[in-house]
């Protein structure tokens, strides 16, 4: 085939996959389950009951599936609800369109502990402020045990107007560098001073941990808008909703985040969630963030549909081989297996013990490779070499957890719960970061 025969059919190919592949996906798709933190999802990790309680408010809810863009696209007041994200948000998405959209008198609502998160308070906050990665326990005020704080300690404020007591669950704080607990931004919601971020995950206070009062709750204006920054997503999900004063303290930050305007939207950040990569929701949110980037550059809004009126008239099949062509073929072909989407899968579905797997088979090849162990990993030698090089650590409590992942490597020991899951891949972290220490940063 001529040289620039074959260049026009990559051309053309290319333009026909841009073109048509998410609508493609998007319809032969299954739908499987809304991924925790969704309006949509009605078990005891959505948040369906939050949306009802908003839109019983008078409020109109909508869902964004794309890019943050589309947020200024909406011309009466609106709120971004942005709940326990768990895909990155980049620098690109949060400098234009967030500080446009607050410029314009937005409000805007992060909640968050341990997701995606702090990508946001990272740019807008030049890395001042954060949510801790350790977990907030507080012995001073708690629901059966510190992991469940119950927050007394508020500001006078009208997110805080009638409200007692607010539950969370498996929380973080918000702090300043180092895990400070004094930060530049008011306080509105604290912790006792019995509390502190329990930095190996035991659930029990170890000595040098960080202790309180943290803020776990701020609100305050910025340019022509409105930010509340909670350090706990769980807050809303429907199994804590409407547990204490959860609710009121709710429906008080939609409030005043859209200045007590009815005819506000409510939007919701569906786009950072973690949707299965089967859901038609992921090709639905491209095919809106191809039409949202050709609406902003008006020479390729008008080329486009001849682009794809030519492509289906050149390749729609004519021949039993040219049936063969499918775009749902390619896209099988470039395919997505990365680690963290494996990982991100197995908990959206509940596979913990499978996801543990994973984890740990990682851990053993990074511990092989750090302590440069030529035959593999064996978890008496990687007790030895932690012995001899970390004596202050207590072998004894790391061999206990690394003998729960082989169990649960050979199936003897079943993960049924998140909070189980969360504990184990705390834990394995931790003993990861002090080998790091031993072997040196990986390349």
């Amino acid at each position: 085939m001529p040289k620039s025969k074959t260049t026009t059919l990559i051309v053309f190919t290319i333009i026909f996959i841009l073109s048509w592949l998410p609508i493609a996906l998007s319809v032969l798709s299954k739908e499987p389950s809304p991924p925790s933190f969704s309006i949509y999802n009605t078990d005891w990790d959505g948040c369906s009951k939050f949306r009802e309680l908003i839109e019983n408010e008078g409020f109109h809810v909508k869902t964004l599936i794309s890019s943050l863009s589309m947020i200024n696209r909406i011309e009466q007041p609106a709120v971004l609800v942005i709940i326990g994200p768990s895909k990155y948000y980049s620098p690109s998405e949060i400098i234009p369109n967030l500080l446009l959209f607050l410029q314009r008198g937005g409000g805007i609502l992060i909640a968050d502990d341990f997701g995606s998160g702090n990508t946001i308070l990272q740019i807008l906050f030049q890395f001042q402020i954060k949510f801790s990665d350790k977990i907030l326990m507080d012995a001073g005020s708690y629901d059966k045990n510190p992991v469940l704080p119950i927050i007394t300690n508020f500001m006078p404020h009208p997110i805080t107007s009638g409200v007692n007591s607010i539950i969370l669950n498996h929380a973080s704080a918000i702090v300043g560098p180092n895990d400070t607990s004094l930060i530049l931004l008011p306080p509105v919601a604290t912790t006792t001073r019995f509390s502190w971020l329990d930095a190996d995950h035991d659930y029990e206070y170890d000595t040098g941990e960080q202790v309180g009062p943290f803020t776990v709750a701020t609100a305050f204006e910025a340019l022509n808008g409105s930010i509340v920054i909670l350090s706990d997503a769980s807050i809303f999900i429907n199994d804590m909703i409407e547990r204490a004063d959860n609710a009121k303290f709710a429906l008080n930050i939609i409030n005043w985040l859209s200045n007590y305007n009815k005819s506000a939207t409510i939007v919701f950040d569906e786009s950072h969630l973690a949707w299965s990569i089967s859901s038609s929701t992921v090709y639905f949110g491209t095919i809106i963030g191809y039409v949202a980037w050709l609406s902003a550059i008006p020479y390729l809004s008008l080329i486009l549909p001849f682009f794809m009126v030519f492509t289906v008239k050149k390749w729609i099949p004519v021949t039993k081989e040219s049936r063969k062509f499918t775009p749902l073929k390619i896209f099988r072909k470039r395919g997505r297996t990365a680690f963290l989407s494996k990982i991100k899968e197995y908990k959206t579905y509940g596979f913990y013990d499978k996801a543990l797997k994973i984890l740990y088979n990682r851990f053993k090849r990074i511990v092989s490779e750090e302590l440069k162990f030529r035959l593999g990993f064996s978890l008496d030698k990687f007790l030895e070499q932690i012995s001899k090089h970390r004596p202050d650590l207590d072998t004894r409590k790391i061999r206990k957890i690394l003998l729960s992942f082989e169990k649960i490597e050979k199936g003897k020991l079943k993960v049924t719960s998140r909070d189980q899951f969360l504990k184990l891949f705390f834990q394995l972290k931790k003993i990861e970061e002090e080998v790091e220490k031993i072997g040196g940063k990986r390349p």
